[in-house]
């Protein structure tokens, strides 16, 4: 936890020489002559006994940092004398850092790792905001990017996956850039894990149910617990999700272009929208679907096939363009505008990956993108991303030419798709993508509600069902069921 001991009773008799405390004391490690502490991630002041400070955690910040990304210890020997003596002396082998180690974190790694204290990195803080920097900028003065054969698809993941837990779910959040003319190896992986309240679970069969702050700092979720369903929000610099009060009920989210506000979809036809902070909902329109929000400030939704918007103060709606089924598009859905509004997104037909086109507002045409794919959003690599099954999927894209560039090509495999074709990722402008992975436990499981609150499960599967009916004697049960776009009686 990086806090100096004060003081310490143990035998200190077992564990290896790197791994175990140096010796037992009963009196202020701050003392000077006291050695206390773990000898393969001492600083040098520490290990010769001489007063410390906050300096001497960041010495051992960059040794487990340091550790991390080389898979070994940084100083070791066979016994503690050996190791407390490699602290003092051994040079440090900067060559077992991977190739692709950001030379910002090179640099920080360094500045912890300087045996002169008053040359080393001061506060444990200021290694925040450059790791925070190197995130930022995963691909900032890289200089070891190989060159890939030109028959390769031209586009590439960069970055690292980051694993979220979401209890019974995970939520992947990659760092991954698409390339136009030029590729860039892999980085090595980092991760984080994001816990759901207990007993909540992201809903099946409810549309999108996470969505990506603009600036990439902020996961908003549907989380379904036993308070019900509502919000909740995880910023990346803290460490639990909150939920966002006045967001019962609420499904498919999306951000405001600044990031304060949170647009959502509540049944059975409403568009509301509450300060991510929490407050008091505010009614944008009724009769309204999925939406998406403007930098314009209008909110695009759908509504019976047909794209439509409204001010996101509410009032009147209009139009925005209705199905062209001389154009193979039969019905609008879940559209996203493209930053800047020249352009929105959308799925074709009714739900089950009936395709993805593309309405421009400026030239006031349509496009069909691909006849196979739903829910698609844009990248800010110029990509037009969708689901085809669990694999997600990208078409280059020309914003200004109204065109596609390029073949669709196949960027994740394992994403998770809803059967009705609603694709649990999105894209941040930052470039960072959020999704659910697939194969985990989704869906919903019938369940016998007693008078009294208790609940008895029908069966034990998991599955995608919908509106449940008793057979008059109430020994029958049927009910909806849909699995791979593929709807049939249960």
């Amino acid at each position: 936890d990086f806090g100096l001991a004060k003081a310490v009773t143990s035998d200190a008799a077992s564990g290896s020489a790197t791994t175990s405390a140096t010796m037992s004391l009963t009196a202020s490690a701050t003392q000077m002559g006291m050695v206390i502490g773990t000898a393969a991630y001492m600083a040098p002041e520490q290990a010769r006994g001489t007063p410390v400070n906050q300096g001497t955690d960041v010495w051992a910040f960059g040794a487990v940092l340091y550790e991390m990304l080389t898979g070994a210890r940084l100083f070791t020997g066979e016994t503690v004398s050996d190791t407390l003596a490699s602290v003092l002396r051994s040079e440090l082998d900067w060559n077992q850092l991977p190739s692709d180690t950001p030379r910002s974190i090179k640099r920080l790694l360094r500045r912890c790792l300087e045996r002169n204290r008053t040359e080393r990195l001061q506060h444990i803080g200021d290694a925040r905001l450059e790791v925070r920097d190197a995130l930022k900028a995963p691909f900032e003065n890289r200089t070891d990017a190989p060159a890939w054969p030109a028959s390769r698809p031209r586009w590439a993941l960069a970055g690292g996956v980051v694993g979220v837990v979401l209890v019974t779910l995970i939520i992947g959040l990659v760092g991954w850039r698409l390339f136009g003319s030029e590729l860039v190896a892999p980085r090595a992986q980092f991760h984080l894990s994001i816990d759901l309240p207990e007993s909540t679970r992201l809903p099946a069969g409810a549309g999108t149910t996470i969505s990506i702050s603009p600036d990439g700092q902020s996961l908003v979720y549907v989380g379904d617990g036993v308070d019900g369903r509502q919000l909740y929000v995880r910023r990346m610099d803290e460490l639990r999700s909150a939920p966002i009060p006045g967001t019962n009920g609420a499904l498919m989210p999306f951000f405001s272009p600044d990031g304060e506000w949170i647009g959502f979809y509540l049944p059975p036809g409403q568009i509301l929208r509450v300060p991510v902070s929490g407050g008091e909902p505010f009614v944008v329109c009724d009769e309204c679907e999925e939406g998406s929000w403007g930098e314009d400030g209008d909110i695009i939704f759908s509504r019976n096939g047909t794209l439509w918007r409204v001010p996101e103060v509410g009032g009147e709606r209009e139009v925005l363009v209705a199905p062209m089924p001389e154009r193979g598009v039969d019905a609008m859905l879940r559209p996203t505008i493209i930053p800047g509004g020249s352009a929105v997104l959308f799925e074709i037909g009714s739900g089950q990956f009936g395709g993805v086109g593309v309405f421009s507002t400026e030239r006031q045409d349509l496009l069909v993108v691909t006849d196979d794919g739903a829910d698609p959003f844009y990248s800010p690599t110029g990509h037009i991303l969708f689901a085809r099954r669990n694999i997600l999927f990208a078409a280059p894209f020309d914003v200004d030419a109204f065109e596609v560039t390029g073949p669709v090509a196949p960027v994740l495999q394992g994403v998770r798709v809803e059967n009705g074709g609603a694709l649990q990722a999105l894209v941040s402008p930052e470039g960072f993508l959020v999704y659910a992975p697939a194969g985990e436990v989704t869906g919903t499981r019938l369940v016998w509600a007693g008078r009294d609150g208790t609940m008895e499960a029908v069966l034990e599967d998991w599955r995608v069902f919908y509106q449940p009916r008793l057979s008059p004697n109430g020994e029958q049960l049927v009910g909806e069921v849909t699995e791979q776009g593929n709807r049939d009686l249960w």
